[in-house]
Formats: C-alpha cells, sequence, structure tokens
C-alpha cells in the first residue's frame, strides 16, 4: 500500500497516468462528496470508453450518523454495485469516494462474493429463483418498477430498476428467458433489447437467513429482550426492511472492513484536507450517539437504537498514523506534465469581446491543443458560440481520446483550476464567462431558489409537495439552516403533528409538486406513505 498526497488541482490528472502506467489499484479521496463525483466526471472523461470497467464512484450515504432515514435507494445500490465489482474482479480499478468512506466500515467482501445473477435470452430460469434472489439482494417489491431497487411482476413479465441508468424489462415464460429490454421508468415503455444482463445487489444488507439470524443474537446480545417487541425489531427478523435500519448494519454481519480489504495492492491519493474531513467525520459519529443516547433517557417512547461508534467507523487516529507512516513524498518532477496555469495575464490587456480573449489565448499558446472544460450544458453552448464568433472550429466531445489537434475542443466536465501539460491546455470555461460561473458550492440567493421553484414544477409557499421518501407534506419557504458554521438554503416542509424537514435544495429533486386540492398530510417516519406510494404516483 502507498499513501501519495498530491495537491487537489492535479490528482485527477495523476491518478490517471499513473493508472496507465502502474494499473494498481487506486482509491482517489476527497474531502467532500461535490469534488469527489466533480473527479469522477473528469476521470470518465479521460478514460473513456475504459470507465466502464475501470472506474467506479463509491459514494458516501446521503444521511447523517445515527439518523432515522434511510439512504436514497439510488445511492444504496451503487454502493452495493461497487462492492459486487470489487468482490468479483481482479482486475485494477480507480475508486473516487469521500473521506468518510475511509473510516466507515463495510460488509466483508466475502458477503458478496459471487452475490450476483446473470440471465442470457433463451436460457431456463426458475421464477421462484429469480424472485428470491431479488428479495435476498435487497430489492423492493412494488406495484410498478419505478425506483432504484424496485422490482415488479406483472404476469410473465419481470421488471427490474437495478440503477439510475438501467431499468430491464425481462419475460420469463414457462421459466424461460425469451426476451430481454431496456425500459424507461417514468414513461414505462420499453427500449432497446440486451442479450444478456448481470443484476447485483441493492443494498449493502442481504437479507439471507443467516444475516437475519445475525441480526437476532446480536440485537439481543447489545439492546436486551426488553426491545423484542420494538417495530424495527420485528420487522427485520420478518425479512422486512425498516426505515433506518441501514444504521444497524453491523449487527446483520460476524465482521466489519475497510474498504481497503476489498482492494490487494492499492494507492491512496489524497490531499491534506482528507485528513481533516475524516477527523470531522468521526467526531461527528461520536457526537450523534451522544445526543441519541440523551434522548434515550428523556424519551423512551422514541427509544433509537444507538451502536457504540467504534462498531460503525474505524479509529481515526489509528488511519492517520497510516497515512503518515507510509506517505510518498511526491515532487513536481512525479506529477510529470502537468502544472497550473494562471491565464489572467492575459487577459488584463485592453477591453475584449469574449471571443476576442478566447483567440488570445489560443494564439498565445498555439503550440498546444486546447480543451475548454464547461460546468454545465448551457456554458457549454456559450463557448461554442464564443468559438464560432472568434473564427474558429468548435469540436464538442465527450471524452479524451475524441480531441482533434486543429479545433477548439469544448466539453461538459468541470474543471476548477487551469492546467498545462506538455501538448494540452486544459482551461476552465470561468476563464471567459467570468468568476460568477465558477462553481463555488450552492449559493444562491432565496429569491434565484424560488424561481427556481416556480419555472421547474409551479411550487409555491403554503402549497402541498410530495417528497419522494417521506410523502406529502406543506413546503413553507426558503429558509437558511446553519451547519458548521456554514448556513445551507433548506425548503421547511410540514408534516403532520406539526414535524418539520428541512430539504437542501441540492435535493430539490426529491419533491415535486402535488397536484389540485388538498390531502392529509404524512407523518415523518411513518411507513403509511410507502404503502400508498404506487398509488399516488400517477399524481407525482
Amino acid at each position: 500500500m502507498k499513501y501519495i498526497e498530491i495537491a487537489n488541482a492535479f490528482k485527477v490528472f495523476f491518478a490517471y497516468k499513473y493508472f496507465g502506467a502502474k494499473r494498481e489499484n487506486i482509491v482517489l479521496v476527497y474531502a467532500d462528496e461535490s469534488s469527489t463525483l466533480n473527479a469522477y466526471k473528469q476521470l470518465k472523461f479521460l478514460l473513456g470508453k475504459r470507465s466502464d470497467n475501470e472506474l467506479l464512484y463509491f459514494p458516501s450515504k446521503d444521511v447523517l450518523p445515527y439518523d432515522r432515514i434511510s439512504p436514497s435507494t439510488k445511492i444504496s445500490a451503487e454502493r452495493a454495485r461497487v462492492l459486487s465489482v470489487l468482490s468479483n474482479s481482479k482486475s485494477a480499478k480507480i475508486i473516487v469516494t469521500n473521506a468518510a468512506n475511509l473510516i466507515v466500515k463495510l460488509p466483508s467482501p466475502e458477503i458478496f462474493k459471487d452475490e450476483v445473477l446473470k440471465i442470457k435470452v433463451g436460457e431456463n430460469i426458475d421464477r421462484e429463483r429469480l424472485i428470491n434472489f431479488l428479495f435476498k439482494a435487497g430489492y423492493n417489491r412494488t406495484a410498478t418498477a419505478f425506483d432504484v431497487g424496485d422490482f415488479a411482476i406483472k404476469g410473465e413479465i419481470v421488471d427490474i430498476v437495478c440503477s439510475q441508468y438501467k431499468a430491464y424489462r425481462i419475460n420469463n415464460a414457462w421459466d424461460k428467458i425469451v426476451s430481454m429490454r431496456l425500459y424507461d421508468v417514468n414513461s414505462q415503455l420499453s427500449g432497446n433489447s440486451v442479450d444478456n444482463i448481470t443484476i447485483m445487489p441493492a443494498s449493502e444488507i442481504l437479507h439471507h437467513q443467516q444475516m437475519i439470524a445475525n441480526f437476532k443474537s446480536n440485537f439481543l446480545k447489545v439492546f436486551g429482550v426488553n426491545h423484542i417487541n420494538s417495530e424495527i425489531y420485528q420487522a427485520i427478523i420478518a425479512g422486512q426492511k425498516f426505515h433506518g435500519y441501514e444504521q444497524l448494519i453491523p449487527l446483520f454481519y460476524d465482521t466489519m472492513v475497510e474498504i481497503y480489504d476489498y482492494l490487494n495492492n492499492y494507492v491512496v491519493i489524497y490531499d491534506s484536507l482528507v485528513l481533516q474531513s475524516m477527523k470531522e467525520t468521526s467526531y461527528q459519529y461520536q457526537e450523534y450517539y451522544q445526543s441519541r443516547v440523551d434522548a434515550n433517557k428523556i424519551n423512551k417512547e422514541f427509544f433509537y437504537f444507538a451502536l457504540l461508534p467504534e462498531n460503525k467507523i474505524d479509529d481515526v487516529e489509528k488511519q492517520i498514523r497510516v497515512f503518515n507512516n507510509n506517505k510518498l513524498t511526491v515532487s513536481d518532477e512525479t506529477i510529470g506534465e502537468y502544472s497550473s496555469i494562471n491565464l489572467g495575464e492575459t487577459l488584463k490587456k485592453e477591453n475584449k469581446t469574449i471571443a476576442q480573449k478566447l483567440f488570445l489565448i489560443i494564439n498565445e499558446y498555439k503550440e498546444k491543443v486546447p480543451v475548454i472544460f464547461c460546468s454545465s450544458i448551457s456554458n457549454l453552448k456559450k463557448i461554442e458560440y464564443f468559438v464560432k464568433e472568434a473564427k474558429l472550429t468548435p469540436n464538442k466531445i465527450t471524452s479524451f481520446d475524441q480531441i482533434k489537434n486543429n479545433q477548439i475542443n469544448i466539453t461538459a466536465t468541470f474543471l476548477s483550476e487551469n492546467i498545462i501539460s506538455d501538448n494540452y491546455l486544459y482551461i476552465a470555461d470561468y476563464v471567459f464567462l467570468g468568476s460568477e460561473f465558477k462553481p463555488q458550492g450552492y449559493n444562491k440567493t432565496k429569491r434565484q431558489i424560488k424561481k427556481i421553484l416556480l419555472e421547474t414544477d409551479g411550487i409555491k409557499e403554503g402549497q402541498l409537495i410530495v417528497h419522494k421518501n417521506y410523502g406529502i407534506g406543506r413546503f413553507i419557504k426558503i429558509e437558511p439552516i446553519k451547519v458548521d458554521n456554514v448556513n445551507h438554503d433548506c425548503l421547511k416542509i410540514i408534516y403532520a403533528d406539526d414535524d418539520i424537514l428541512y430539504l437542501p435544495v441540492e435535493n430539490i429533486e426529491l419533491v415535486k409538486k402535488y397536484g389540485e386540492g388538498e390531502a392529509i398530510l404524512d407523518k415523518l417516519g411513518s411507513l403509511a406513505w410507502q404503502r400508498r406510494k404506487s398509488s399516488l404516483k400517477n399524481r407525482i
């Protein structure tokens, strides 16, 4: 194992170059989820078609430690898919992840070993075998397979949503796979045919009888017999899921491991912010655990089954010592051809139009092949317009291998800093469009957010909305919530009994306008919405 600390701007390019030369597993780590996702997209651009087999994005759970709610099904399924791929593949991979995932404990690789189902058109497969696999792999049976992790049975047809990109419609007549097609979860219309598919788990908790027996035994050891009538205990031993039960994942398994245990030879590429983020994650677990313990003493009616932090996360100080003891010093020569470049001096010349500025930079670095990285599709369209205005030829690309030497290459991929290499000039779009276009986190004003709400879904203050996971509530207003001395704009949503949900605006896709008329508000934490979800889908 190796630990290489590199400045944030160069990590992606160094990882790409290192992987190509060494073909070793790389864990590329960032301090926050936004940077992690941006890095994944950049590597996807650099690797091109190779990214399908060589690149993995391992997201963090989108819930707080000791939360009462479950992570989104999309994130749960993606985490399980990555762990399954790592357990069943020996080829080298680049795993892009958040610092929190370095200390959060995971099921051992043996759990996911061979826990996949491969299906081909024309082969015989027993219907009950297919259904049993889906249940055990963490899928939910619903009337309509709409969300990631759903499956539905309609006569001979079995619909399965494996990920946000792949939903399959399987014709399983007389225990034979007659045909398989992709389908659109929104329109429910079938698409292209496929000859074979691989179904992987949709959850880190597999619902095998042994896992449920482990939970039953470990639950009694930790919490005692006084809680065997609790809803969560009764649901799980009956083979059912329960809101927030993922927080008890260590009870399902004999051992829990680190993400490194899924890899053989590996190198960790990180920056100084990663170590601080790991410490903050550990502190957060300790803080939330103590809050739950204190709350249990005051209100036993809503008792929370809180496992000790050491059951859920690794010793962060031990991990940081490993980082420091195995850290390799990386010189500028090791980083190689990549270096940061300040294009501001070029643009300080007399007032120029954007097209003229673009022409100036391209002309000054004419020995380099230019690639302009755009943080959004709309910015890409603007840059394309200005390239044409400068009498240059734009080449819209989605991967590095599509670059053309005699054209201005533009891609809808985020880049935080301008970088120059032996052959290429990588330019961020804000160089031309101005600093206001440079993404710096979500800092929209209330007025802008309200405009987004009105323009996208026609949602107004006081109206009913439907949250994907919690059901019908009333949108009150946009309200800033301070977390770690940073304000985060949130939608304030009222539910039954005046319960309040603060939804970060970054997650606005989770809510839709309810429709016309009034309705009874759902209760937060209740399963009523999940039972009514199928019948309400037409209104969402």
